[in-house]
C-alpha cells in the first residue's frame, strides 16, 4: 500500500514538474545560418565571424556554435570584417574598430582605433596588426604591441627614379588586407582600395618590411601550398608565384575557374588549393592551379565568403551560414546548429509558417518549427554582387486568400516585392525594383489590393502584385503600413500618415495623393483593431481611438517603455514584441501590459505572429521560439484575478499633455462609476464615464482638442469613494 502511495505521489510530482516545464517558451530549431564574413581558428576552436556582427564558437568541428560577442562593449558593431586567434586570444576587426579577447571571447575589450573600419587583423608573437580601409586618403597597416592602448602605422622604402636615376628613398603606407606565414615570416598581400601596392614580407614581426612582385592590391585571400604561393584578386581570379620572395612574377592560373571575377577566399591543407567564388561556388585543383572543378555536391548556396581548415575538415562560410567538408570539399554539408540569422518577418498561411530573415532570405516549415527549410529562390540573389559580402534580407511578408483560386504570398526584400501563389515554392515578379520593402499589407476587404512600404515611399497595386505604382512619400522612409476602411496609414521615419483617395487603389492614376500627418516622431509598428490604432515606437506604445487625431501613451507595465517592433492579436489579446524587453501581453486594448518571457532566451524580438493556438516570435539571434497561447492568456487572467485591492485613480498620463492624455482606475468592486472632467472654474467640461462597471483596472482617455490651455480637474466617483485629481492641457 505505502508503496501504491509513493508510486502515486511521483505521478503527481511529475505530471506538475511536466507542465511547468511546459509553461514556458521553447525554442524551433531554426531558422539557421547567418552572412558569414570570416573564420578563425586556434586549437579545437573554431570561429565564425558574422556580417550582423556577431562572433559564434564551436569546439566540437562544427557540430555546434554558441555567441560568444554577446559581452562586445558596444551595440552598434554591424559587420565582423575579420578574426585572429592565438591560444586563448581572440583578435576582431569591425566597423568599429578592433576588439580583443584573452579568454575564448567569453569577455572583450575595445583595442582601439574605434572610428575606423579595420577590414583585417592579425595577432603573432605578441603583437596585432590592424589594416584601416582606405577613406579620405587615410588607412593602411598598423600595429600595435600594448594590446591596442597605442597604435603605429607600417611603412615600407621604395625608390623613386626617373633617366636621370634614383632620387630619393622615401615611405610609403602598406595596405595589408591578408596575412599567412610563409618561410618562417609574415606574407602580407596588398590591401583593398590600395594603389600601386605589391606584397610585402617581414622576418621580424614587422620590424621591418620587404616589398616584392604580386598581381596588384585587393588581395582578398592568400593561401601557402608547400613553396607556393597563391592569391586571390579580386575582379581578377587566382594567381600564383612559386617563390614570391624572388623576382617571380605572380601569374594568374584560372584555367576551369568559371567564376574566376570574384574569388573571395582561397585554403589549403598542403594538399588540394580551394577557391570560393561569391556567386561560382567552391573550385578545387590538384595540380597546383593548373586547372580547376567546381566542387559543390551539397553546397546550397554559391555565395562564398570564406575558407579555413580545422580538425581535419574544410569549413566554408557563404551568405546563409557554415558547411563542412571532411573529403577537402568533395561533399559538403551544412553545419549551423547554434548559428541563428535575425528574424525580421513572420507569417502564418495555411499550414505553413514562413519567416523572413537579415541576409538569409526566406524559410518555411510545416510542422510547427520542428523544421525549416530555405526558399531557394531567395538563397542566392545578392543584392550588390561583386561589391561587399551580402545575402538577401526579407524584412515583410504579407498573405491573403483568393476566393476560388488559391493563396497569394508576398515577399518584400531589400531588392524589391515577388509573390508566390504556390506556398513559396515558386516566386515571380520583381514588382518595385532597387526598393528596400520594410512593410506590406493587403487590403482584407479585396485581396487584390496590396500596399508596400519601401526604402523611398508607398506603392501599392491593384492587380494581385503583378503591376505596383508609387503612391507619394517618395522622401520617407516608411517602416510599417496598415488599412483601416478605406484608409491607408503608413508609419514612417518622419511619423504617421494617412490617406483617404481612390488614387491609391487605381493603377491607372497618376495624380497626387494627398497624405495627412497626424504624429511626428519616428515609428516602427502599426496595427489596426477595431476602433483602435495601435503605433510601437522607440519609447513604447501610443493608442488612438478617433482616427489618429489624438494619441495616448500607454505604457502601463511596459518596465523601461521598450522599443516596439510588431504587434499580433488574438481575439482580444493583443501581443507586441519588443527589443530588450521580450513579448507583452494586454487584454484590455493596451491598457495595461505583462511580460510573457518566462524561458524566453533571447529578448530582442522583431517579428510575431499566431499559428495553431501558438505564439511564434522571431528574435535577432535565437532564431523562432514558441508558446500555446493558452498559457500566456492564463497567467494574465490570473494576474489581473488578484487585483485591484482597493478603489484607486491614478495620475493622468501624459500630464501635461496635448491634446490627448489618459485617465486610468481601480474598481475592487462591482460600482456605479462617474468621471467627468471640470474646468478651473468648476463647470463640467467632459463625461467620460457614468455606468456601472464591474472590477478590474479601466482606462479612459480625454481628448482636450477644443478646449483652452489651462488647468483642469477630473473627479472619480462611486458609492463610496471620490477622488478628484489636476490635470493640464498645454499648447
Amino acid at each position: 500500500m505505502k508503496n501504491l502511495v509513493w508510486i502515486l505521489v511521483m505521478m503527481v510530482f511529475i505530471f506538475i514538474s511536466t507542465n511547468l516545464l511546459l509553461s514556458q517558451w521553447v525554442q524551433t530549431n531554426g531558422p539557421t545560418g547567418a552572412l558569414i564574413s570570416c573564420f578563425a581558428v586556434s586549437g579545437n576552436n573554431l570561429y565564425a565571424g558574422t556580417y550582423s556582427g556577431k562572433i559564434y564558437l564551436s569546439t566540437n568541428n562544427g557540430m555546434n556554435w554558441n555567441i560568444t560577442s554577446t559581452a562586445l562593449p558596444t551595440n552598434n558593431i554591424s559587420h565582423v570584417y575579420s578574426l585572429s586567434a592565438n591560444a586563448s586570444t581572440l583578435v576582431a576587426g569591425t566597423d568599429r574598430g578592433v576588439f580583443i579577447s584573452g579568454n575564448y571571447g567569453a569577455t572583450w575589450i575595445s583595442a582601439g582605433l574605434s572610428q575606423h573600419d579595420i577590414r583585417s587583423v592579425y595577432i603573432r608573437e605578441g603583437k596585432l596588426f590592424a589594416n584601416i580601409n582606405l577613406f579620405n586618403g587615410q588607412g593602411g597597416l598598423y600595429h600595435s604591441t600594448d594590446n591596442g592602448a597605442s597604435w603605429t602605422p607600417d611603412s615600407v622604402a621604395f625608390a623613386i627614379g626617373d633617366s636621370t636615376g634614383i632620387h630619393s628613398i622615401p615611405h610609403k603606407s602598406i595596405f595589408g588586407s591578408a596575412f599567412v606565414e610563409y618561410r618562417g615570416g609574415l606574407l602580407v598581400g596588398g590591401g583593398i582600395s590600395s594603389v600601386d601596392n605589391g606584397t610585402y614580407f617581414t622576418t621580424d614581426n614587422g620590424g621591418s618590411w620587404t616589398e616584392y612582385v604580386s598581381p596588384g592590391s585587393d588581395i582578398r585571400s592568400l593561401a601557402v601550398q608547400g613553396s607556393n604561393v597563391f592569391a586571390a584578386r579580386l575582379f581578377s581570379g587566382v594567381y600564383l608565384s612559386q617563390d614570391p620572395l624572388n623576382p617571380d612574377y605572380f601569374f594568374p592560373v584560372n584555367s576551369g575557374l568559371t567564376d574566376s571575377s570574384d574569388v573571395r577566399a582561397l585554403a589549403s591543407n598542403g594538399g588540394p588549393i580551394l577557391a570560393g567564388t561569391y556567386g561560382g561556388g567552391i573550385f578545387r585543383s590538384d595540380n597546383c592551379g593548373a586547372s580547376w572543378s567546381a566542387c559543390n555536391s551539397g553546397l546550397t548556396n554559391l555565395y562564398v565568403t570564406a575558407l579555413i581548415y580545422s580538425g581535419g575538415s574544410l569549413f566554408a562560410g557563404t551568405n546563409s551560414g557554415v558547411f563542412r567538408s571532411t573529403n577537402n570539399g568533395l561533399s559538403w554539408t551544412s553545419a549551423n546548429s547554434g548559428i541563428f540569422p535575425p528574424v525580421t518577418a513572420l507569417i502564418q498561411q495555411e499550414n505553413y509558417l514562413f519567416a523572413g530573415t537579415q541576409n538569409c532570405g526566406a524559410f518555411v516549415s510545416t510542422n510547427n518549427g520542428y523544421s525549416w527549410n530555405t526558399l531557394s529562390s531567395f538563397v542566392n540573389i545578392p543584392s550588390f554582387p561583386g561589391i561587399e559580402f551580402h545575402g538577401i534580407s526579407v524584412p515583410s511578408l504579407a498573405w491573403g486568400s483568393i476566393s476560388g483560386v488559391g493563396s497569394i504570398l508576398y515577399a518584400g526584400t531589400e531588392a524589391g516585392v515577388f509573390r508566390s501563389t504556390n506556398h513559396g515554392t515558386n516566386w515571380d515578379g520583381n514588382g518595385i525594383p532597387g526598393n528596400y520593402v520594410s512593410a506590406l499589407v493587403i487590403d482584407p476587404s479585396n485581396i487584390a489590393e496590396a500596399f508596400a512600404g519601401t526604402s523611398s515611399g508607398v506603392y501599392s497595386t491593384a492587380d494581385y502584385g503583378i503591376n505596383w505604382s508609387v503612391r507619394g512619400l517618395t522622401d520617407t522612409k516608411v517602416n510599417a503600413i496598415s488599412v483601416k476602411g478605406q484608409y491607408v496609414i503608413v508609419g514612417t521615419s518622419k511619423g504617421i500618415y494617412f490617406a483617404n483617395d481612390p488614387g491609391l487603389r487605381d493603377i491607372g492614376y497618376t495624380g497626387y495623393i494627398f497624405w495627412i500627418p497626424t504624429w511626428s516622431d519616428p515609428v516602427s509598428a502599426l496595427y489596426v483593431s477595431g476602433n483602435n490604432i495601435f503605433q510601437g515606437t522607440s519609447t513604447g506604445v501610443y493608442v488612438s481611438d478617433d482616427g489618429g487625431v489624438g494619441w495616448i501613451q500607454r505604457n502601463s507595465g511596459l518596465i523601461n517603455k521598450e522599443y516596439v517592433k510588431a504587434f499580433t492579436l488574438r481575439e482580444n489579446n493583443l501581443f507586441a514584441a519588443t527589443l530588450g524587453g521580450g513579448v507583452f501581453l494586454s487584454t484590455n486594448n493596451g491598457i495595461t501590459w505583462n511580460g510573457v518571457n518566462t524561458g524566453l532566451k533571447e529578448t530582442d524580438v522583431s517579428s510575431l505572429t499566431v499559428s495553431d493556438n501558438f505564439l511564434y516570435v522571431g528574435t535577432n539571434w535565437g532564431g523562432v521560439w514558441r508558446r500555446p497561447l493558452s498559457e500566456m492568456v492564463t497567467s494574465v487572467e490570473k494576474q489581473h484575478e488578484k487585483s485591484p485591492t482597493k478603489f484607486e485613480l491614478d495620475q493622468n498620463y501624459p500630464n501635461p499633455f496635448n491634446p490627448a492624455t489618459n485617465i486610468t482606475f481601480s474598481l475592487p468592486l462591482k460600482s456605479f462609476v462617474s468621471l467627468k472632467i471640470f474646468d478651473a472654474l468648476g463647470r463640467e467640461m467632459s463625461t467620460l464615464v457614468f455606468e456601472e462597471l464591474s472590477a478590474g483596472v479601466y482606462s479612459r482617455a480625454w481628448n482636450g482638442k477644443g478646449f483652452p490651455s489651462g488647468i483642469y480637474f477630473y473627479r472619480l466617483e462611486t458609492g463610496s469613494f471620490t477622488k478628484t485629481k489636476k490635470l493640464v492641457l498645454l499648447r
